[in-house]
């Protein structure tokens, strides 16, 4: 029997080492998925609890003036919100949706991803 990758599910050499990259590739998705989301949150405690006092700490470190300060605030404010949804989008593109589509593929019912191998 020719053992290619078009007919590895079926393949005892190449079947194994097939799932066992998918397995690999979903655990990576998912655990970089939890830190893009724990990231996420670290951010946005940050803004809901202390912007504006590390708003002016940078500001009096880079050396905005008093009178500009609440400008500073604000666009600080803006650009840290921007930086949150962008960290997002690109985490739930690069992570979650791959996670998703290899966690809930046809790929793991096939193959028997789901349950444990009956070696024995």
């Amino acid at each position: 029997m020719s053992c290619n990758l078009e007919n590895a599910q079926g393949c005892s050499k190449h079947g194994g080492m097939k799932n066992e990259y998918l397995r690999a590739i979903e655990s990576f998705a998912f655990r970089a998925f939890l830190i893009a989301i724990g990231f996420q949150m670290f951010t946005l405690s940050i803004l809901a609890f202390g912007s504006d006092e590390i708003a002016a700490i940078h500001g009096s470190m880079i050396g905005i003036k008093e009178s500009n300060m609440e400008q500073f605030k604000y666009d600080w404010k803006l650009q840290l919100f921007f930086f949150v949804s962008v960290f997002k989008v690109a985490g739930i593109l690069l992570f979650g949706i791959p996670w998703a589509v290899l966690r809930f593929s046809k790929i793991f019912r096939d193959n028997g991803l789901e349950t444990e191998n009956n070696d024995g």
